[in-house]
């Protein structure tokens, strides 16, 4: 009697000890998760994510790394918030596209030629970018929260944009501000009103908060 009931408790304890091992090595190996790089997973499935609608595609809040190849996709509206990625190279950019929503990401600078047709819209907000250049304008866009010190845009459709919260960037700016409707530039280095450097103070213009 004494032996069998050894022998259950053998059992039983090494029965635990494996269990605790598995939860150990679960955990491990989720601390362990490398973070996506949707250029070299097939964890996201672009023709699955577009079918319901292959005009706009969501991929904010998906750990990417890098900003994935969409220049054979026929995107209009594209989100990409919420990630960890470092730079948009405009050759991986939709051809048609126009809605572009890159917040909340670590992008250092964003720049698009004429080769490209103009954004309607442009949200760069919450990056690290300090240099910001468009060949073409957009009608709207967001830059507030980053590390701006160059910004240079051209056309004349601009009817919103918002540098705000950028310290060191001066109000003496490479673009024309007289032909935007809103502009919002709080603290930014000299905080006074926009001109560029070619019309000189005489042509400042009245900021709509």
């Amino acid at each position: 009697m004494t032996k069998l009931l050894t022998y259950f408790l053998l059992i039983s304890f090494l029965s635990c000890n494996n269990k605790v091992q598995d939860e150990v090595k679960t955990d491990e190996n989720h601390k362990k998760a490398p973070e996506l790089n949707i250029a070299e997973s097939d964890s996201l499935n672009l023709t699955e994510l577009l079918a319901d609608n292959p005009f706009e595609l969501n991929i904010s809040s998906k750990n990417l790394t890098e900003f994935p190849d969409l220049s054979s996709y026929e995107i209009h509206s594209l989100n990409v918030s919420n990630n960890k990625i470092k730079s948009i190279p405009q050759t991986k950019l939709p051809k048609k596209l126009r809605t572009l929503i890159a917040n909340n990401n670590g992008i250092t600078n964003f720049k698009l030629s004429n080769s490209i047709d103009a954004l309607e819209k442009i949200d760069l907000s919450n990056n690290e970018l300090d240099t910001f250049y468009v060949y073409k304008g957009s009608n709207k866009i967001i830059l507030n929260n980053n590390n701006l010190v160059y910004v240079k845009f051209f056309g004349n459709n601009i009817n919103y944009l918002d540098i705000s919260n950028n310290s060191n960037l001066n109000n003496v700016v490479d673009f024309f501000p007289r032909g935007i409707d809103t502009i919002l530039r709080n603290n930014i280095l000299n905080k006074k009103p926009l001109y560029d450097f070619l019309q000189g103070e005489d042509g400042v213009i009245i900021i709509k908060d």
